[in-house]
């Protein structure tokens, strides 16, 4: 092995056996090609281990560790069974494991520790070591002491990721519907889709690990299996890049630039107009035209003549930020006027609803029980799509917490105490206490409208693409402006899909006492706030009228928005 960048990924699917998996062998691949892609990883060299034993496994591990070069990365990814014996030290298993010898026919997480610590290279070295299996995370760790088991590890360090760890589920689990298992579902999509890259366009090993940690919370978010992250390393580690936002950067710079060009030229002109006609340049027309478009604002700032043009520049520029934002994604610039942000809402009446999921339905997890009625006393208006960018900067005056897109776009990227932010603006900019968000039973109610059936239509999730953006429809996850699909009975969209909504309840383990006239829950000892409604990287099941997540409330997640109350 002669390059910088070194992988073996190793998937088992154990084939016509008792421990047979569907996606370990696919992920590995996939993975494979991911670290190989000169757009993402850009590693040197990748070798695959397919439905091995557990002594080639060993030897080539044994091999990559031992003949790593000077500064080299070594990323060894593991899919497949794992178990812990009887002093709790993690054992993968392979096609010939035995269950009567388990020790003398698996492969023993200590022997990868002993190849790591092996003296073979003078230079450092930085090792990467990524299980998907179950008990993984028992991987490294002697108690939860990292560095008391690799301290002699010669080089840079070692960093340790595992699909469960010390608390939630101890069981790895694959998705039909992912058609991964989920720890590696959301390894490959943090690295294709670059969204937890950096502002640099650089992926930190840490930071992957956060963002799978919080789609794995979103994914399941009742007693989840909580990703685990153990690292002796020093600095951060550079995984991988994200072209996107890459290229983003350069096209951002060189639209800068024709804003600069175009802000300083419209200056040029009305000066010069205004000095040949004898008049103080106190009131200056500035005329923006993009496309079709044509707004014309007047300053009112009086801006004594001046030949230094960065100083004219500065203080149109302050003022072009302070009155309108520009889209940093779409191909055109769109600008939004700051004031009234006109939210179009709905008569939701009053009336009764069974909140929650029966047994038995499809996609149906314990915390969505059990089923309770709930009176809603009173009629309240309700938000007829998510709150929207363009709506967010009208109220806050800058899109402060995430980059401007799109107006139609719903608003993403803000905590639950930032939304609480921007109902306290709304509320003073109408005189009156009037604004919320809706409890979690007001969303439900509202949701379903008058139905009982898994989603707001009825129970076929094949018909689902009607009504929601979800990961069917989905290409790269992307979110889509509001409006598009079908709505509810009750002429509220996208409370299917596109993006979960933020309500104001705490989450709680299940509904026992919880109140039945839907008023917020927020008692408990939770720190973490409800979502309701799925996103568009969700599947089906995440969809349904009854699910719910929590997330904690000065968290910003890529797929969580909002959408208000108006009380009557």
């Amino acid at each position: 092995m002669t390059g910088k960048k070194i992988g073996l990924v190793i998937g088992n699917n154990y084939k016509n056996s008792s421990r047979e998996l569907q996606f370990a062998v696919d992920d590995a691949r996939e993975l494979k090609q991911i670290l190989l892609d000169k757009n993402i990883c850009e590693f040197d060299e990748v070798e695959e281990l397919i439905d091995d034993t557990f002594i080639n496994a060993g030897t080539k591990i044994e091999k990559i560790l031992k003949s790593a070069k000077e500064n080299a990365l070594v990323f060894i990814y593991f899919s497949g069974h794992g178990q812990i014996d009887f002093s709790n030290e993690l054992l993968l298993l392979f096609k010939d494991t035995r269950d009567e010898c388990l020790l003398a026919t698996s492969l023993s997480y200590n022997f990868i520790e002993r190849c790591i610590r092996y003296p073979s290279s003078k230079s450092p070295k930085s090792v990467v070591i990524v299980l998907d299996c179950c008990y993984s995370g028992a991987a490294g760790t002697k108690g939860d002491d990292l560095a008391g088991v690799i301290k002699m590890t010669p080089g840079k360090g070692t960093i340790i990721i595992t699909s469960t760890g010390s608390t939630g589920s101890q069981t790895a689990r694959e998705d039909a519907n992912l058609k991964h298992g989920v720890f590696t579902n959301f390894l490959i999509e943090g690295l294709k889709g670059g969204e937890p890259a950096g502002k640099d366009g650089y992926l930190y090993i840490d930071d992957l690990y956060e963002y799978i940690r919080k789609k794995m919370e979103t994914y399941s978010p009742i007693a989840p299996p909580i990703p685990k992250f153990s690292a002796n390393y020093q600095g951060k580690l550079v995984i991988g890049k994200s072209i996107k936002i890459i290229e983003e950067k350069k096209r951002l710079k060189i639209i800068e630039e024709k804003k600069r060009l175009k802000l300083l030229n419209e200056y040029r002109k009305t000066r010069q107009e205004w000095k040949s006609a004898g008049k103080q340049l106190e009131l200056l027309d500035v005329s923006y035209e993009i496309g079709v478009n044509v707004l014309d604002k007047y300053i009112k700032n009086p801006l004594s003549l001046t030949d230094n043009e960065n100083e004219i520049y500065s203080f149109l520029d302050n003022f072009y930020n302070n009155i309108f934002r520009y889209s940093t994604m779409a191909e055109n610039i769109y600008f939004v006027y700051n004031g009234n942000p006109e939210i179009e809402f709905v008569r939701i009446p009053a009336g009764e609803f069974m909140m929650g999921s029966p047994e038995g339905e499809v996609g149906r997890y314990n915390y969505e029980g059990p089923v309770h009625k709930v009176t809603i006393k009173d009629p309240f208006h309700l938000g007829k799509y998510p709150v929207t960018q363009k709506q967010w900067i009208a109220v806050m005056g800058r899109c402060q917490y995430f980059s401007f897109e799109g107006p139609d776009l719903p608003v993403r990227l803000v905590s639950w105490d930032e939304v609480q932010d921007f109902i306290e603006k709304l509320n003073k900019i109408e005189g009156a206490n009037i604004y919320r968000l809706p409890s979690e039973a007001e969303w439900e109610y509202a949701c379903r409208a008058g139905t009982t059936t898994r989603f707001y239509f009825e129970d076929d999730e094949l018909k689902l693409g009607d009504y929601a953006w979800y990961k069917n429809n989905s290409a790269y996850d992307e979110i889509r402006p509001v409006g598009q699909k079908k709505p509810n009975n009750w002429d509220l969209h996208d409370m299917h899909g596109n993006i979960w909504e933020w309500v104001k309840d705490k989450e709680h383990t299940n509904y026992e006492k919880a109140p039945d006239d839907g008023s917020a829950w927020e008692d408990g000892d939770s720190l973490n706030r409800i979502i309701r409604g799925g996103c568009c990287q969700a599947p089906a099941d995440s969809c349904r009228s009854a699910t719910r997540g929590g997330n904690l409330p000065k968290d910003r997640y890529s797929y969580v928005g909002f959408r208000l109350l108006k009380e009557l």
